[in-house]
C-alpha cells in the first residue's frame, strides 16, 4: 500500500536519487539547461534540507514497501507588494517513478499539498507549476489534476 508523508532528513539520500531521475528526464528537452554541475548532489542535499525545515515549504514523500517513489516540493512565495495578492504556491518539483504512474500517486502528492495550503496558509488562492511544452505527457496529467495553462515562457539564447 502506498503511502504520502512529509519528508524527513533520512530522506534525503532517497530524495537525491529521485531528483537525479527527474533532472534526467528534462535533459531530453533541454540538455545544456539542465546540465548538472560537479556540486549538484551536495547542493541538492542542502536545498532538500532547508526546505524540509522551513515554515514556508513542503516536502512530501510517497512510499511503497519502506521505499520513496515519487515526491514533491511545494512552497508559498512572496510576490512583489505591488500586488492585491501577496503571496502564491508553487509546485516546484514533482517526480514519480516509472513503474508508479497511472496509479494516482500525482493526484495524492497535489491533494495532500492543497490541504496543507488550506490549513497553514488559507489566504493563498492560486497554486502555479511550470511545465514544458514538449513534455506533453505532463501537461496533460497536470491539466487532469485541474490545472490550466496560463502563460507561456520565452528564452532566448545569449550564448550557444
Amino acid at each position: 500500500m502506498l503511502s504520502v508523508r512529509r519528508a524527513k532528513v533520512k530522506d534525503i539520500d532517497q530524495l537525491l536519487h529521485l531528483a537525479r531521475a527527474l533532472n534526467d528526464h528534462h535533459l531530453e528537452f533541454d540538455a545544456q539547461y539542465f546540465a548538472l554541475s560537479d556540486v549538484a548532489d551536495q547542493n541538492w542535499r542542502t536545498y532538500f534540507r532547508r526546505m524540509i525545515y522551513s515554515p514556508t515549504s513542503l516536502v512530501l514523500v510517497a512510499s511503497h514497501a519502506n521505499q520513496i517513489v515519487a515526491y514533491t516540493v511545494a512552497g508559498v512565495k512572496k510576490r512583489a507588494p505591488i500586488f492585491r495578492e501577496p503571496a502564491i504556491a508553487t509546485i516546484d518539483d514533482l517526480f514519480v517513478q516509472p513503474d508508479y504512474r497511472q496509479q494516482g500517486v500525482a493526484r495524492q502528492l497535489v491533494e495532500h499539498v492543497i490541504a496543507w495550503l488550506k490549513q497553514l496558509h488559507p489566504q493563498i488562492r492560486y497554486l502555479d507549476l511550470q511545465v514544458y511544452q514538449a513534455n506533453q505527457t505532463a501537461v496533460q496529467a497536470w491539466q487532469k489534476l485541474g490545472f490550466s495553462v496560463l502563460s507561456l515562457r520565452q528564452r532566448r539564447i545569449l550564448q550557444p
